[in-house]
This record gives structure tokens, C-alpha cells and sequence, in this order.
């Protein structure tokens, strides 16, 4: 990871760029803070990850899953007698 002051990352934006899109990211700072962060497209656009593991991702302290979860247990079906979820209904409202 490459971290560059706002005016050298203007001075040589297409460098910079070739760098990204060769997978490099890219942090820019103000007066030694990092405000901002260039990546290659699509990376990290998975909105379900929460902020804070993406953050360290992008910090190459955690990996993302590649491949989609899978449910760990199959669904568990209820099956119950018809009628019987009305009836506790009733039961539960005092109409026996």
C-alpha cells in the first residue's frame, strides 16, 4: 500500500492510477492524515460486510470469504396438526 500527499497525488494522478489498476491501493493524506482511499474497481463492494471487517481487510489483517455461506444446518420444519395454531390462539385470548 502506497500512502501520498494531495498535491503529488495530483502531480502524477496516472501513475498513481496505473498503480491501482494493477490491484495496488492507494491512501491520501492531508498533512500526514489519511482522509481518502484509491482502489481497483469493485473491490470491497460487497455491502453486506460490516465496516469494521472491511476495515481490516483493507488493512490485510482479515481476508473476506471468496465463495457464498452456506447454511450450516438444514431448515427446520414445524408440522403441526391443522387447526392447532388457532386453537392456541383462542386459548391464549381466553375465547375457548
Amino acid at each position: 500500500m502506497t500512502a501520498v500527499g494531495i498535491r503529488e497525488l495530483k502531480a502524477g494522478l496516472s501513475g498513481y492510477l496505473r498503480r491501482v489498476r494493477r490491484g495496488e491501493r492507494v491512501q491520501i493524506t492531508d498533512r500526514g492524515t489519511v482522509v481518502a482511499e484509491i482502489v481497483p474497481a469493485g473491490w470491497g463492494a460487497d455491502r453486506d460486510v460490516p465496516p469494521g471487517l472491511a476495515a481490516l481487510a483493507r488493512e490485510g489483517r482479515a481476508h473476506l470469504a471468496t465463495q457464498p455461506r452456506r447454511r450450516s444446518y438444514p431448515p427446520f420444519r414445524v408440522r403441526v396438526p391443522a387447526g392447532t395454531v388457532q386453537r392456541l390462539l383462542d386459548e391464549g385470548r381466553g375465547e375457548r
